[in-house]
């Protein structure tokens, strides 16, 4: 989620809006950027996700006491699917069925994906 957040802003040339000090900022403020980012047409429930979505991976990573199980990520496959289809859409690396990326035949920092 995290890298394809990155290539939105990449692709449309402002990358240096998601960067401090040359370095791109971190996931919370990426999530910040990118849900409040007028020119981005988000899903309704896309902010929502992108959070459960680092709260799982946070959990996941970094608490002491949690161990995250198969029930939650299988809890959390449908909506991350469709976060991870938007994000790509809106990338240009996986173009949605009928729209156009305005820099769609130029070339992208990452492999489309088959």
């Amino acid at each position: 989620m995290e890298s394809l957040v990155i290539e939105v802003y990449t692709s449309r040339g402002r990358d240096s809006e998601i960067k401090r000090d040359g370095r791109f900022v971190p996931l919370d403020t990426l999530i910040g950027k990118i849900t409040a980012d007028p020119t981005l047409h988000l899903g309704r429930q896309t902010s929502k996700t992108m959070t459960a979505m680092k709260d799982l991976g946070d959990a996941a990573a970094h608490d002491r006491t949690y161990i995250t199980q198969q029930l939650d990520l299988d809890d959390a496959k449908g909506r991350s699917r469709k976060l991870i289809a938007e994000l790509l859409a809106l990338s240009g690396i996986h173009a949605a069925k009928g729209s156009a990326h305005p820099n769609q035949g130029k070339q992208s920092a990452v492999t489309p994906l088959e």
